[in-house]
Parts: C-alpha cells; sequence; structure tokens
C-alpha cells in the first residue's frame, strides 16, 4: 500500500520539477545578426560584461556574464546602459575578477 503511494509521489514530484525546469528556458527560434560583442552593460548596481549581441523576432539581445560570479544570461539589451568596448579594453575594465582570473589560467 505504501510502496504504490510512494511512487505515485515519487513520479507527481519528477514530473513537477520537469515542468519547471522547461518553462524557464526561453525560445530563441529566429537569431539573425549574430556577432561577437564585447562591452559593459550597467543595470544598477550591476556590472555585467557583454560577450555576444543577436537579434530575435526584431529584439536586441545580449549573452553576459557577471565576472564576479560567472553567472550567465542572455537578456535583452535595452534593459541596459551599454558600452561598447574590443575585447582588450573590456578585459582590463574587469581585470582582477574572477573571469579574467579564469580565462588567464585558461590560457596558460
Amino acid at each position: 500500500m505504501y510502496s504504490r503511494y510512494f511512487k505515485l509521489l515519487f513520479l507527481l514530484l519528477c514530473s513537477t520539477a520537469y515542468t519547471f525546469t522547461a518553462r524557464a528556458q526561453a525560445n530563441y527560434t529566429k537569431i539573425e545578426n549574430y556577432k561577437v560583442y564585447y562591452g559593459v552593460a550597467k543595470h544598477f548596481p550591476q556590472e555585467w560584461m557583454v560577450l555576444r549581441q543577436f537579434d530575435n523576432y526584431g529584439k536586441n539581445y545580449v549573452l553576459l556574464v557577471n565576472p564576479q560570479t560567472l553567472e550567465t544570461k542572455t537578456d535583452e539589451s535595452s534593459f541596459y546602459q551599454i558600452t561598447p568596448m574590443t575585447m582588450l579594453q573590456a578585459r582590463a575594465f574587469f581585470k582582477n575578477t574572477p573571469y579574467q582570473n579564469a580565462l588567464a589560467k585558461a590560457e596558460k
């Protein structure tokens, strides 16, 4: 009796977890103008490093990395004040951050 109850409960929990995970993903089905793009994106109080830029259904998006936590995300560029930079300028701007330290180790 309890075995059947626990199996049903387990299946319910697994299906719920899968549903929440699936909803968290964005679908970019019409990516255009994808390019390497470096810069600083400011959204108070956080500064993000911009790595890529693309359009999807008429909206502009950027791929961002938090140089302190290494968290990445894709977001609409209109949410940020973006300053374009070269790769060298961006790396100098974020020098001595965990992100730049990880890049330096990977390049050795």
